[in-house]
């Protein structure tokens, strides 16, 4: 497998984050739990925002560490970064809306709705897609699996070798620059 360049990391990743919005969106109006506060995308917008600014404050292992901190749901973070992880670069948005079916049915839909909507903080899904990217630069042999498991070996390598810190610094900037702004595109302030 080819690495994956950030825009192409981006674009394919919000595809399937765009479907998942979508389906979320349409879960949570069909059920009682839609209210006229249920804001979906909301908490993904944040932490999109956020990101960059992170990254270069507090580096990679601080940014990675933190969001790590803050997942919701070991198990849906590692279904949410293995199905981000084996995402093809030609993937289309009908793909990835068959793909987020398939999360949806797999997976139990309230935790997913939870994550994306005003309920959730935003943490797990935007790791899980951080760590599919990383994953995928298997060339460089950074993270070895898309998994909780897998990020934790990763970051025990990270804080132990500063020139790594810089070269995922360097490989993260340009793929959260892109993945921020393709998500401040689709999920507006104040829907």
């Amino acid at each position: 497998m080819q690495p994956l360049d950030p825009r192409t990391g981006a674009t394919t990743h919000f595809l399937l984050l765009y479907a998942l919005l979508e389906k979320a969106q349409k879960t949570i109006q069909a059920s009682s739990r839609g209210s006229r506060e249920t804001i979906v995308g909301k908490p993904v917008r944040s932490r999109a925002r956020e990101a960059p600014g992170l990254l270069l404050s507090a580096g990679p292992l601080g940014l990675l560490t933190f969001y790590a901190s803050k997942i919701s749901d070991k198990n849906l973070y590692n279904k949410l970064a293995t199905e981000f992880f084996n995402l093809s670069p030609d993937v289309t948005l009908n793909a990835a809306k068959e793909k987020a079916e398939q999360i949806y049915k797999n997976t139990n839909a309230k935790t997913i709705d939870d994550e994306l909507s005003s309920g959730g903080k935003g943490y797990t899904i935007l790791l899980a897609m951080i760590t599919a990217y990383l994953a995928n630069q298997d060339n460089q042999n950074l993270l070895r699996e898309p998994s909780l498991e897998g990020l934790i070996d990763f970051l025990k390598d990270l804080a132990k070798t500063p020139e790594l810190e810089a070269q995922i610094q360097d490989l993260l900037l340009p793929y959260l620059t892109h993945l921020k702004q393709l998500v401040e595109a689709v999920v507006k302030e104040d829907e």
